[in-house]
Protein backbone atom coordinates (compact mmCIF):
# COMPACT_ATOMS: atom_id res chain seq x y z
CA UNK A 1 0.00 0.00 0.00
CA UNK A 2 2.84 2.40 0.80
CA UNK A 3 4.36 1.92 -2.68
CA UNK A 4 1.11 2.61 -4.47
CA UNK A 5 0.65 5.76 -2.42
CA UNK A 6 4.19 7.07 -2.79
CA UNK A 7 4.64 6.82 -6.63
CA UNK A 8 1.86 9.29 -7.57
CA UNK A 9 3.30 11.77 -5.07
CA UNK A 10 6.67 11.63 -6.77
CA UNK A 11 5.00 12.38 -10.11
CA UNK A 12 3.29 15.37 -8.52
CA UNK A 13 6.61 16.68 -7.21
CA UNK A 14 8.22 16.39 -10.64
CA UNK A 15 5.32 18.15 -12.31
CA UNK A 16 5.46 20.97 -9.77
CA UNK A 17 9.18 21.43 -10.30
CA UNK A 18 9.02 21.91 -14.08
CA UNK A 19 5.63 23.59 -14.61
CA UNK A 20 5.47 27.23 -15.77
CA UNK A 21 2.91 30.01 -15.42
CA UNK A 22 0.87 31.19 -18.41
CA UNK A 23 0.40 34.98 -18.57
CA UNK A 24 -2.00 37.10 -20.59
CA UNK A 25 -0.52 39.86 -22.76
CA UNK A 26 -0.48 43.39 -21.33
CA UNK A 27 -0.59 46.52 -23.50
CA UNK A 28 2.58 48.52 -22.83
CA UNK A 29 1.65 51.40 -25.15
CA UNK A 30 -1.28 52.23 -27.45
CA UNK A 31 -1.58 55.09 -29.94
CA UNK A 32 -5.02 55.83 -31.39
CA UNK A 33 -4.09 59.44 -32.28
CA UNK A 34 -7.48 60.63 -31.04
CA UNK A 35 -6.10 62.81 -28.25
CA UNK A 36 -2.35 62.70 -28.95
CA UNK A 37 -2.60 64.33 -32.36
CA UNK A 38 0.43 64.80 -34.63
CA UNK A 39 1.25 68.49 -34.95
CA UNK A 40 0.42 69.75 -38.45
CA UNK A 41 3.84 70.83 -39.63
CA UNK A 42 6.03 70.95 -42.73
CA UNK A 43 9.34 69.49 -41.58
CA UNK A 44 11.68 66.53 -41.85
CA UNK A 45 10.78 65.14 -38.44
CA UNK A 46 8.04 65.02 -35.85
CA UNK A 47 8.46 63.94 -32.21
CA UNK A 48 6.74 63.76 -28.85
CA UNK A 49 3.47 61.98 -29.74
CA UNK A 50 2.54 60.34 -26.43
CA UNK A 51 0.70 57.05 -26.18
CA UNK A 52 -2.93 57.41 -25.07
CA UNK A 53 -2.66 54.20 -23.05
CA UNK A 54 0.47 52.99 -21.28
CA UNK A 55 3.74 54.85 -21.75
CA UNK A 56 5.64 55.51 -24.98
CA UNK A 57 6.50 58.10 -27.61
CA UNK A 58 5.82 58.11 -31.36
CA UNK A 59 7.84 60.08 -33.88
CA UNK A 60 8.78 60.10 -37.56
CA UNK A 61 11.49 61.16 -39.96
CA UNK A 62 11.54 62.01 -43.68
CA UNK A 63 14.37 63.15 -45.92
CA UNK A 64 12.48 66.07 -47.48
CA UNK A 65 12.08 69.23 -45.40
CA UNK A 66 8.71 70.01 -47.01
CA UNK A 67 7.05 66.87 -45.66
CA UNK A 68 3.47 67.34 -44.38
CA UNK A 69 2.53 65.51 -41.17
CA UNK A 70 -1.25 65.31 -40.71
CA UNK A 71 -4.15 63.51 -39.01
CA UNK A 72 -6.86 62.38 -41.47
CA UNK A 73 -9.62 59.84 -40.76
CA UNK A 74 -8.45 56.68 -39.00
CA UNK A 75 -9.53 53.05 -39.19
CA UNK A 76 -12.89 53.22 -37.44
CA UNK A 77 -12.08 56.54 -35.79
CA UNK A 78 -11.76 60.26 -36.52
CA UNK A 79 -7.96 60.51 -36.42
CA UNK A 80 -4.81 58.76 -37.66
CA UNK A 81 -1.12 59.60 -38.24
CA UNK A 82 -0.34 60.39 -41.90
CA UNK A 83 2.54 61.82 -43.92
CA UNK A 84 3.48 62.44 -47.57
CA UNK A 85 6.76 62.89 -49.53
CA UNK A 86 8.13 59.41 -48.86
CA UNK A 87 11.61 58.26 -49.86
CA UNK A 88 13.38 54.96 -49.18
CA UNK A 89 14.35 54.82 -45.50
CA UNK A 90 11.71 57.26 -44.22
CA UNK A 91 9.86 55.91 -41.18
CA UNK A 92 7.38 56.06 -38.32
CA UNK A 93 9.04 55.25 -34.96
CA UNK A 94 7.80 54.06 -31.55
CA UNK A 95 9.78 54.01 -28.31
CA UNK A 96 8.63 52.12 -25.19
CA UNK A 97 9.91 50.49 -22.02
CA UNK A 98 9.59 46.72 -21.66
CA UNK A 99 10.86 46.54 -18.06
CA UNK A 100 9.23 43.54 -16.39
CA UNK A 101 7.86 42.16 -19.69
CA UNK A 102 8.88 39.71 -22.41
CA UNK A 103 7.48 38.07 -25.58
CA UNK A 104 6.60 41.38 -27.22
CA UNK A 105 4.12 41.90 -30.06
CA UNK A 106 3.50 44.92 -32.28
CA UNK A 107 0.22 45.52 -34.13
CA UNK A 108 -1.14 48.43 -36.15
CA UNK A 109 -3.38 49.45 -39.05
CA UNK A 110 -2.00 51.04 -42.22
CA UNK A 111 -3.16 52.24 -45.64
CA UNK A 112 -1.73 54.41 -48.41
CA UNK A 113 -2.96 56.74 -51.12
CA UNK A 114 -2.87 55.66 -54.78
CA UNK A 115 0.62 57.12 -55.19
CA UNK A 116 1.85 56.34 -51.68
CA UNK A 117 4.50 53.71 -50.82
CA UNK A 118 3.24 50.11 -50.71
CA UNK A 119 6.40 48.33 -49.51
CA UNK A 120 7.52 48.61 -45.88
CA UNK A 121 9.56 46.72 -43.33
CA UNK A 122 9.33 46.65 -39.54
CA UNK A 123 12.61 47.04 -37.65
CA UNK A 124 13.67 46.99 -33.99
CA UNK A 125 16.49 48.44 -31.89
CA UNK A 126 17.66 48.48 -28.28
CA UNK A 127 19.68 51.70 -28.62
CA UNK A 128 17.74 53.85 -31.10
CA UNK A 129 20.57 54.02 -33.63
CA UNK A 130 21.34 50.49 -34.84
CA UNK A 131 18.19 48.84 -36.28
CA UNK A 132 17.60 45.24 -37.30
CA UNK A 133 15.16 44.27 -40.06
CA UNK A 134 12.45 41.92 -38.81
CA UNK A 135 9.82 41.49 -41.55
CA UNK A 136 8.49 43.04 -44.75
CA UNK A 137 4.84 43.89 -45.37
CA UNK A 138 2.66 45.44 -48.08
CA UNK A 139 0.25 48.32 -47.46
CA UNK A 140 -3.07 48.36 -49.34
CA UNK A 141 -4.53 51.39 -51.09
CA UNK A 142 -7.07 53.43 -49.16
CA UNK A 143 -9.90 52.66 -51.58
CA UNK A 144 -12.92 50.34 -51.78
CA UNK A 145 -13.08 47.75 -50.23
CA UNK A 146 -10.24 48.88 -47.93
CA UNK A 147 -11.30 52.50 -47.51
CA UNK A 148 -10.87 53.89 -43.98
CA UNK A 149 -13.82 55.70 -42.41
CA UNK A 150 -14.79 56.73 -38.90
CA UNK A 151 -17.34 53.89 -38.91
CA UNK A 152 -16.59 50.17 -39.11
CA UNK A 153 -12.85 49.28 -38.95
CA UNK A 154 -11.34 47.49 -41.96
CA UNK A 155 -9.66 44.26 -40.83
CA UNK A 156 -7.75 43.69 -44.08
CA UNK A 157 -5.52 46.70 -43.32
CA UNK A 158 -4.31 45.35 -39.96
CA UNK A 159 -0.85 43.94 -39.24
CA UNK A 160 0.59 41.99 -36.28
CA UNK A 161 4.18 40.91 -35.63
CA UNK A 162 5.39 38.52 -32.91
CA UNK A 163 8.78 39.48 -31.45
CA UNK A 164 8.84 36.74 -28.79
CA UNK A 165 11.90 35.22 -30.49
CA UNK A 166 13.90 38.44 -29.95
CA UNK A 167 14.96 38.17 -26.31
CA UNK A 168 17.07 41.35 -26.57
CA UNK A 169 13.80 43.35 -26.46
CA UNK A 170 12.71 41.80 -23.14
CA UNK A 171 12.91 43.67 -19.83
CA UNK A 172 14.59 46.80 -21.28
CA UNK A 173 14.02 50.42 -20.25
CA UNK A 174 14.07 51.78 -23.81
CA UNK A 175 13.40 49.86 -27.03
CA UNK A 176 12.41 51.06 -30.50
CA UNK A 177 10.33 49.89 -33.45
CA UNK A 178 10.29 51.45 -36.92
CA UNK A 179 7.89 51.14 -39.85
CA UNK A 180 10.21 51.99 -42.73
CA UNK A 181 9.48 52.56 -46.42
CA UNK A 182 11.57 50.40 -48.76
CA UNK A 183 10.63 52.39 -51.89
CA UNK A 184 10.57 55.96 -53.20
CA UNK A 185 7.24 56.69 -54.94
CA UNK A 186 7.40 58.73 -58.14
CA UNK A 187 4.78 61.19 -56.84
CA UNK A 188 5.81 63.14 -53.72
CA UNK A 189 2.17 63.83 -52.89
CA UNK A 190 1.61 60.14 -52.09
CA UNK A 191 0.75 59.44 -48.46
CA UNK A 192 0.80 56.53 -46.00
CA UNK A 193 -1.03 56.56 -42.69
CA UNK A 194 -1.16 54.41 -39.55
CA UNK A 195 -3.61 53.97 -36.69
CA UNK A 196 -4.20 51.89 -33.56
CA UNK A 197 -0.55 51.11 -32.90
CA UNK A 198 -0.21 48.68 -29.99
CA UNK A 199 2.89 47.24 -28.31
CA UNK A 200 2.20 44.45 -25.82
CA UNK A 201 4.10 41.89 -23.75
CA UNK A 202 3.65 39.26 -21.05
CA UNK A 203 4.75 39.89 -17.50
CA UNK A 204 7.93 38.12 -16.44
CA UNK A 205 7.08 35.74 -13.59
CA UNK A 206 9.76 34.18 -11.39
CA UNK A 207 9.53 30.36 -11.37
CA UNK A 208 10.88 28.52 -8.28
CA UNK A 209 14.15 26.72 -8.85
CA UNK A 210 13.74 22.94 -9.29
CA UNK A 211 15.62 22.24 -6.05
CA UNK A 212 13.38 24.58 -4.08
CA UNK A 213 10.25 23.16 -5.68
CA UNK A 214 11.31 19.60 -4.82
CA UNK A 215 11.98 20.57 -1.20
CA UNK A 216 8.52 22.13 -0.98
CA UNK A 217 7.03 18.99 -2.50
CA UNK A 218 8.89 16.71 -0.09
CA UNK A 219 7.69 18.85 2.79
CA UNK A 220 4.11 18.33 1.62
CA UNK A 221 4.68 14.56 1.45
CA UNK A 222 5.96 14.60 5.02
CA UNK A 223 2.84 16.36 6.23
CA UNK A 224 0.62 13.82 4.46
CA UNK A 225 2.42 10.86 6.04
CA UNK A 226 2.22 12.47 9.47
CA UNK A 227 -1.52 12.95 9.11
CA UNK A 228 -1.97 9.33 7.98
CA UNK A 229 -0.13 8.08 11.10
CA UNK A 230 -2.24 10.17 13.48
Amino acid sequence: MKTKFFIPLLVTVGSFAISGVSQAATTLALWTFETSLPSLTNSQSITGIAAESGSGTASGFHTRATTDWSNPTGNGSAESFSVNEWTTGDYFQFQVSSVGYEDLTVSFDSVRSTTGPASFKIQYSIDGSSFTDFANYTVLENATPNNWTSGTPIGTTSFAFDFSSVSALDDDSSIFFRLTSTVTPSNVAGTARIDNVSIAGTEIVAIPEPSRAILLGLGSIGLIFRRRRQ
